[in-house]
């Protein structure tokens, strides 16, 4: 009975281990590969701001004809060592330098919303604001008008303290913005939430107003192949 028992707190210290191994090397290996495809695209005329990485799974973010999710961006990406796989999503929200077609009525609506009033976080928090909440519950509203749609919501941070910590911080973010839809009656099947920590900033990280917007959430409209 002692060693059965033995083995099985063994067993769970080594998957703990493994756990913590993954968990804190994770968003090491994310920076490496977000600087190194990220020098990739500037060097080939593509801005890198809608870059991020999950893991080893990049993604490429913009609007509808931007250059940064194209096939060459995509290609560029894809050609970086270690990079598992590349995928491409449409934020609403932005727009290119040309101005793209007109969008749908409700993603017109939900851009505009977004424009206007970002949804940023104070230093160390996932706390939404009342601003925020007000944000968010207009688009909510939005939601509700078109059922068909699935939101990825993307949590960010500055690039103050550790990237473990970051990255945490990034997920309550979006998770908090997830709770509340899902709270005013948005199925959650309908949402993903998930953080890249500081790896997308779009804004310098050495002003304070610089770090105020990238502490932000993104909404990500994925494409259906």
């Amino acid at each position: 009975m002692k060693s059965s028992a033995a083995l099985a707190g063994a067993t769970a210290a080594m998957a703990l281990l493994c756990f913590l191994c993954v968990r804190y090397h994770a968003p090491q290996i994310e920076r490496d590969l977000y600087e190194r495809a990220s020098a990739r695209l500037e060097s080939n005329g593509i801005p890198p701001a809608g870059l991020s990485f999950s893991g080893r799974d990049a993604q490429l973010s913009g609007a509808p004809d931007s250059p940064a999710v194209s096939n060459s961006a995509v290609n560029l990406v894809s050609g970086v060592s270690g990079v598992r796989k590349v995928t491409t999503a449409i934020i609403l929200g932005r727009t290119s330098q040309a101005a793209p077609d007109p969008a749908p009525q409700p993603q017109e609506q939900f851009a505009s919303i977004l424009s206007a009033h970002p949804i940023e976080f104070g230093d160390a928090t996932a706390y939404l604001s009342t601003e925020n909440r007000a944000v968010v519950d207009s688009i909510l509203s939005l939601l509700k008008g078109a059922p068909e749609s699935r939101l990825k919501i993307v949590g960010h941070t500055d690039s103050t303290g550790l990237a473990a910590f970051n990255l945490i911080l990034s997920e309550r973010r979006a998770q908090a913005v997830k709770s509340r839809f899902v709270t005013g009656g948005i199925a959650e099947e309908r949402l993903a939430a998930v953080g890249v920590g500081s790896a997308g900033p779009i804004a310098s990280n050495e002003t304070p107003e610089g770090r105020r917007k990238n502490r932000r959430i993104e909404f990500v409209v994925e494409e259906r192949n």
